[in-house]
């Protein structure tokens, strides 16, 4: 799955993660063994899982109105990634089942992107905007093949800007 423009949300943060999890996911697609698979599927859990606490932690510095249904989303995803990817082991490495996991676990990334994190993405801009804040937007490094970071603001010991 390759990293698409209109993913970003105008949140560095936010951004950086979701291009991660693509990232992880493409490789996911293309391992050397079902056993390195199956350890890439749980590091992909874990780090979804951290990337969502994070995600909520500025929900909840914000005050954001719809933090409860992001976080009933990102627990929806969560266990759906989990029965999914259990489903595949379970099943074993059958292109069938690798062309299930991976559509359905990108597909649900995909939408939660752009339905969830834009939704928030443009309730913390308009909250920063409210602020007189300038902001620089992310932009994918084609060169790098990342998302250029900015330090709209950190997660974890640094305050969020809300």
């Amino acid at each position: 799955m390759l990293w698409n423009l209109s993913y970003e949300t105008g949140v560095a943060a936010i951004d950086k993660q979701n291009f991660d999890l693509m990232s992880r996911l493409n490789a996911m697609a293309n391992p050397d063994t079902n056993k390195a698979r199956f350890e890439q599927l749980i590091k992909f859990e874990q780090t979804v899982a951290k990337y969502f606490e994070q995600e909520q932690a500025i929900h909840n510095e914000c005050n954001y109105h719809e933090a409860e249904m992001h976080r009933y989303a990102h627990a929806s995803y969560l266990k759906r990634l989990h029965r999914i990817g259990r489903d595949y082991v379970n099943r074993g490495a059958t292109l069938e089942n690798e062309m299930y996991f991976l559509k359905h676990t990108v597909e649900s990334l995909k939408n939660h992107i752009m339905n969830q994190d834009k939704s928030f993405a443009d309730f913390y801009i308009k909250k920063i905007a409210q602020k007189n804040i300038q902001i620089p937007k992310p932009r994918f490094d084609s060169k790098k093949k990342s998302v250029k970071e900015y330090k709209l603001f950190n997660i974890g010991k640094q305050s969020v800007l809300c």
